[in-house]
């Protein structure tokens, strides 16, 4: 679950804002797929927690749970990825067993950390949306990293 802020990648290569995203609308999914929007949820007045990557990207708020694709380098070189959620990509620690403290968020254009990030103790109030799409794995490009949306 995202705010409006977050942007999302479109099939024809652009980025639009969450809110902006229509019924039937063409996003990408993990795998770079073209999937169709069946439906957009809006979540009225829920807590949230402020984002700032480094990817260039402006700040976001979503929920604290949510999940995104992380992954880490092994000491043997292997990459080893699974979802995990956005808080414990910040704190380092909560984090698939898999994953250790240097889990980055996955991008196809680079590793991704995050800069900022509100704590949330004190947490933002915000409408968050989520996406469904045409496809089981229901993932979009957030920001330009792999997220998991489901409401």
């Amino acid at each position: 679950m995202f705010s409006e802020e977050a942007s999302i990648s479109m099939a024809d290569g652009t980025q639009k804002r969450i809110n902006k995203i229509k019924v039937n609308d063409l996003i990408l999914n993990k795998l770079n797929i073209p999937v169709k929007v069946n439906s957009i949820h809006k979540l009225e007045a829920r807590n949230s927690v402020g984002i700032q990557l480094n990817n260039g990207t402006g700040v976001f708020y979503c929920d604290p749970d949510v999940k995104v694709l992380c992954h880490n380098i092994a000491s043997n070189g292997n990459v080893i990825s699974d979802f995990c959620t956005i808080s414990s990509v910040h704190n380092y620690s909560g984090a698939s067993s898999k994953l250790k403290s240097s889990s980055k968020a996955f991008s196809p254009e680079s590793d991704v950390s995050i800069t900022t990030y509100d704590d949330p103790v004190s947490p933002h109030i915000k409408d968050l949306y989520c996406i469904n799409t045409s496809d089981s794995s229901q993932t979009l490009y957030v920001n330009k990293i792999i997220a998991l949306c489901k409401d």
